[in-house]
């Protein structure tokens, strides 16, 4: 162990210290121990406790000193597991390849759970900590409930979809279970900006645990009164924007013109509206469906 002096301002920080000092340095911390030095951390710094493997990691190859500076570049536990090249380039090579050999000892279970498909589904035991804080309760159904989370490691809030693990058993619930497999399937496939994405998965003695992002800030029918202009204080989201008739009428100018038909158009002053106005003006007039009826129901169903 690196013979460097923590700060111990305090009881806590002496407390610090003697942690540090005990373990072992060959031997992987566990979650508990990781929350604990977090704890003594909060004590010198709140900025600190955010990043006790970065600070374990550092006490370890004694660069305590690159601590502050290493936060101040945006690197935080988060960033583990990495390569030497995903360090700071700042940073000595012998630097980074301490840091590298070194994370072993906080590569715990919690690591893998906010690396999407990058990570891997983890089994928590009943002695284990989650690496995240539920906030609130977001909603229920039949057998699963949703809760507001925020990460103990990335500090990031995501929703928990959790369902209790006996449920598998039971026969008149086991398509819930079985559903709740197959969502999870179909989120990890899905990518579209309006889509929740998967962050990771875990199981532990009581539930199989889902977290996505982002957290929902309303339910859909809360959504609708919006559109609506029901919320006291809110007036109603206007989507349609009517079109301009002179840009309209410039846009099929050029876009009539033989022989480039709007070949090469720069539409750098112009917004979708426009260019889903022009769109909608053409699909109007074609003279045949833009899916001929004998290819509708194949249109319909591509499988």
């Amino acid at each position: 162990m690196a013979d460097i002096t923590v700060p111990a301002t305090d009881l806590a920080g002496e407390k610090l210290c003697i942690q540090l000092s005990s373990n072992d340095e060959t031997k992987p911390l566990s979650d508990a121990e990781i929350e604990q030095i977090s704890t003594l951390l909060e004590s010198q710094s709140s900025g600190w406790s955010k990043a006790p493997r970065t600070y374990i990691v550092l006490w370890n190859i004694g660069r305590l000193d690159l601590f502050h500076d290493l936060l101040e570049l945006g690197f935080s536990d988060f960033c583990f597991p990495l390569e030497p090249t995903a360090l700071p380039p700042s940073l000595e090579p012998s630097v980074r390849r301490a840091i590298v050999q070194c994370q072993r000892i906080i590569l715990t279970k919690s690591v893998d759970l906010e690396k999407g498909e990058n990570g891997r589904h983890r089994h928590f035991g009943k002695d284990d900590h989650l690496p995240f804080r539920i906030q609130k309760r977001l909603g229920a159904g039949g057998y699963s409930q949703v809760d507001l989370i925020k990460s103990r490691i990335s500090f990031k809030e995501y929703a928990l979809k959790r369902i209790p693990r006996w449920t598998a058993f039971w026969n008149n619930s086991r398509q819930a279970v079985r559903q709740f497999a197959a969502d999870m399937q179909l989120i990890k496939a899905l990518k579209h900006r309006h889509i929740v994405q998967f962050v990771g998965s875990y199981t532990d003695p009581k539930y199989l645990g889902m977290i996505i992002s982002p957290v929902a800030d309303m339910n859909l029918a809360e959504y609708m009164d919006l559109l609506a202009g029901n919320h006291e204080g809110k007036q109603p989201i206007d989507f349609h924007i009517p079109e301009d008739e002179d840009t309209l009428s410039s846009l099929k100018k050029d876009f009539k013109a033989y022989p480039q038909y709007g070949l090469g158009h720069d539409w750098s002053s112009y917004s979708p509206q426009d260019a889903a106005s022009l769109l909608l003006y053409f699909l109007k007039r074609l003279g045949q469906p833009l899916i001929p009826y004998e290819f509708l129901e194949a249109f319909r169903n591509p499988c």
